[in-house]
This record gives C-alpha cells, sequence and structure tokens, in this order.
C-alpha cells in the first residue's frame, strides 16, 4: 500500500511539473526509479536469503578492489591522477573533469566502480555494518573479514559522514547485542576485530587515518550547515508543503528547471522535505524503515534480523549528507537488505504462530 502510493504521489508531482513548470517528461522517468525501486521488495523476498548475502559480499570485494586500484593509481603523480579521471568518465559521463580533493595537498578521493566516492562509501557503509554485526551474531570470521576489508575502501574514499555513520551504527548495534547475549564468545570476536583493525592502522602507513584529517576540519563539514538560517528555512518552506518533483535526483538544486531551491542544504532529510512535501516525505522514509520498524516489534525473538536492520539503519542516517542511497547504485542494495530482514522477521512471526497455535491445542 505505501509502494503504491509513493509511486501515485510521483507521478503526480511529475505531471504538476510538466504542466505548470514545463519540466521535459523525458527526464523525469529517469528519475521514477525513486518511486518504482520499493516494488523490489517482493522480488528478492521470493530469493533465498544466502544468495542475497553472496551477492552483497562479491559487491563489497568489487568496490573495495576497485577504490584500492583507483588509490594506487593515483600514487603515479599526476598520470595517474589523469587515468582515474579518464576511468570516472567512461563510467559515468556526467562526472567532472577533475578529482576532488582529499585529506593532503596532493590526495584525492576515489569512488572506484561507481565513479563517485560518495556513492561507494555509501554502499561500503551499508555492507560493514551488516557483515561486523553478523560476524559478531553468527560468529563468522569470514563476515568480520568482509566488513574490514570494506572499512579499508570506505577509509580510502574519505567520505567522513558515511565513517561516522557506520561509527553510530555500529556502536548502538553492537552494544544492544552484548546487552542481549551477553556471551563471551560474542566479546572474542569483538575483541578478534578491534585488533584487525589495529593492525589495519599500522600496516598501512597513515593511508586508514586520512578520515580523521576531515574529521576535524570543520571546512569540511560547514556545507552541511549551509541554508540552515530561519531566512532559508522560511523561503523554501513552500516547496516542503507541496513538494517540487523537479528537483528530485539534482544534488546541487542548481541546475535547469531546478534553480527553484538553488541554495539547498546538503542535509537531505531536508532536501528531499523541500522536493518531495512533507506527505511525500513522510511516505517514502517510512518504507525505507519499515523492515526496521517491523524488527523493532519483535527484536527479542528474532535476532537474525539484525545485521540488516542495521544496514537499513545505517543507509537511512546516511541521508543525513547528500543522497547517495537514491542513486541506482545503492537503493536496489538497500532494499536487498530490506528483503533479508523481512523474510526473517516473516519467518520468527511464522514460528511464533506456530508455538501460539501447539500452546492453545494442548
Amino acid at each position: 500500500t505505501l509502494g503504491y502510493l509513493n509511486l501515485v504521489l510521483g507521478g503526480l508531482n511529475l505531471v504538476v511539473d510538466h504542466l505548470f513548470l514545463l519540466y521535459p517528461l523525458a527526464e523525469g522517468l529517469g528519475l521514477v526509479y525513486v518511486y518504482i525501486a520499493p516494488f523490489i521488495l517482493f522480488v528478492y523476498m521470493k530469493v533465498p536469503t544466502k544468495y542475497l548475502r553472496i551477492g552483497i559480499a562479491v559487491i563489497t570485494i568489487a568496490i573495495v578492489y576497485s577504490v584500492l586500484d583507483n588509490f594506487y593509481q593515483l600514487l603515479a603523480g599526476p598520470d595517474g591522477v589523469q587515468r582515474v579521471i579518464d576511468y570516472n568518465l567512461r563510467l559515468s559521463p556526467t562526472n567532472q573533469n577533475v578529482l576532488s580533493q582529499g585529506s593532503g595537498a596532493t590526495v584525492y578521493r576515489v569512488g572506484g566502480y561507481t565513479g563517485s566516492y560518495h556513492d561507494s562509501a555509501n554502499i561500503l557503509s551499508m555492507s560493514v555494518c551488516y557483515f561486523f554485526l553478523r560476524g559478531l551474531l553468527k560468529r563468522n570470521l569470514v563476515d568480520v573479514g568482509l566488513a574490514l576489508a570494506g572499512i579499508v575502501g570506505l577509509t580510502v574514499t574519505q567520505s567522513a559522514s558515511n565513517i561516522v555513520v557506520v561509527g553510530v551504527t555500529v556502536f548502538f548495534f553492537t552494544t544492544y547485542l552484548l546487552w542481549r547475549t551477553r556471551d563471551k564468545m560474542t566479546i572474542l570476536y569483538l575483541m578478534l576485530f578491534t585488533v584487525g583493525l589495529a593492525f589495519l592502522v599500522w600496516r598501512s602507513a597513515g593511508v586508514m587515518t586520512f578520515f580523521t584529517v576531515r574529521l576535524s576540519n570543520w571546512d569540511y563539514w560547514s556545507g552541511m550547515f549551509n541554508q540552515l538560517d530561519r531566512e532559508s528555512l522560511t523561503r523554501l518552506l513552500p516547496f516542503a508543503m507541496v513538494g517540487h518533483f523537479s528537483a528530485v535526483g539534482d544534488l546541487s538544486c542548481s541546475t535547469g528547471q531546478a534553480r527553484l531551491c538553488n541554495g539547498i542544504t546538503e542535509v537531505s532529510f531536508l532536501r528531499y522535505l523541500y522536493q518531495l512535501g512533507i506527505v511525500h516525505t513522510t511516505v517514502l522514509f517510512t518504507i525505507l524503515l519499515y523492515p526496521a520498524w517491523r524488527w523493532f516489534r519483535i527484536r527479542s525473538r528474532c535476532a537474525a534480523a539484525m545485521p540488516a536492520v542495521a544496514a537499513i539503519v545505517c543507509g537511512f542516517l546516511s541521508l543525513s549528507h547528500y543522497a547517495s542511497l537514491f542513486r541506482v547504485t545503492s537503493q536496489f542494495l538497500f532494499y536487498a537488505f530490506g528483503a533479508i530482514a523481512l523474510s526473517h522477521i516473516l519467518k520468527a512471526q511464522h514460528e511464533l504462530r506456530l508455538d501460539r497455535m501447539r500452546r492453545e491445542s494442548s
């Protein structure tokens, strides 16, 4: 029902913008995946969760390899920088013919196969949360190793906001897991992960500390707080009430027909509020968090869903900066985590119903 409502509201916004703002329908059709994508949940849920997990692992390894390869190319100097620029342009012709500056004068941020450091970091942040918590829950060294590999790739992207979101998500879910299980083996695997991470930092020759420079420099964070003053928020209030389809998918909100909300904040929670309107944003965000809500209601009986729920929460919190979650590269992966969570939840609820029926019959 939420999916259909989301689709109808998106179509309505598109038609209104086309009629009154002359927004080209051809451009709008390229953005409908935001409204159609939630239905992929019903397809994913027909796939066994182990196959989804294998697919996520392959994607994680591929992204880590690609960002590390980009970083290695940069070490060759100007020629390597140009090779990475050409690489990004082949992947996404809309990329600028430059690289984003990183933590130092000669260090750049790399995106690997996605062509965007924000998009790659968004994928890796969700994967790290999933494999880290699954490694603790299932006491699986393969999952722990995948989480460590994901952290290396995430650090090289130098996406400080995604790294912070991972830290916050992992901290709260790990605390909950330790409080619920109070199992010595879980603590042992947490210690193994910590030792592994310390070893990577020690052997990385400073690479694993790139993000700390960005984290401690206010200039890197100031953009997130653009247009958060009272005057700007008041000016954009009409868009928050009714929505504005032609701004969807435009991170700068300053090109083409999207000039109406020029200078909008980088905080995507507010960005989508201004772009879609309060009703549509509420529907869309409810769809995103629906599996987490379902898990929260039976969390004591469904520990298996927790790693996927952590990935969902991480992806949702990443909307605090930009909107990589709503890119094709991230969105369908996000719904794969939703399908894994819902599959475990529905299984747990079915078992609960069977137990209740057995008790009643006895």
